[in-house]
């Protein structure tokens, strides 16, 4: 396997997750429960261009999950995108919506070329069922579970914020048997 097949997100997006765990005044009791390599990684946290293999963020994501549930964790992901991945997002954000309109259905279209920068073997496919609301399908060649999607389910809300829609909501991700996929029914 090459570096490329096991390293798969960026060192900016763990950053985040550690600054959420802070915000969230979690980071001694998350600190405690990760592995010893997960905590030198929160010590001396990585440069935001390296690219790790991603298995430190589901130990972060499972402590939160036995600290505060699938919901602490909705709020982990909403957290660590409002106060940090958001502003490395938010021009190309502004750019797909210059280019494809000012909405929610512009920016989950173009999802996958959005979350480019962060993520490593992720695609986005969404398909409309209104105006207003539709299917958010997430394929990854990662396995994921109900703990990591809900972490997406929290990140997602900031592509209603960038619209100024205060009506939006993310379903909870139906997870695929094979663990590949996960389907979120959102709508505005």
């Amino acid at each position: 396997m090459s570096a490329d097949d096991t390293n798969r997100i960026a060192g900016g997006l763990f950053r985040a997750y550690v600054g959420a765990v802070d915000a969230l005044g979690l980071r001694a009791q998350v600190y405690a429960g990760v592995p010893e390599d997960v905590r030198r990684l929160m010590d001396a946290l990585p440069l935001h261009t390296t690219w790790l293999p991603g298995d430190e963020l589901d130990h972060l994501f499972e402590a939160v999950a036995r600290l505060r549930g699938l919901e602490g964790l909705r709020q982990l992901g909403f957290e660590s995108t409002r106060t940090s991945t958001r502003r490395f997002l938010r021009p190309v954000m502004e750019t797909t919506m210059a280019l494809h309109g000012r909405s929610p259905t512009s920016l989950f279209t173009h999802l996958t070329s959005i979350t480019r920068p962060f993520f490593k073997g992720l695609d986005f496919q969404y398909t409309p069922v209104s105006p207003s609301s539709g299917s958010l399908r997430l394929r990854s060649a990662y396995r994921m579970n109900a703990v990591s999607l809900a972490a997406w389910e929290g990140s997602l809300r900031m592509l209603f914020d960038a619209c100024d829609v205060t009506t939006g909501a993310i379903g909870n991700a139906v997870i695929s048997d094979d663990g590949h996929t996960g389907t979120f029914a959102v709508r505005w």
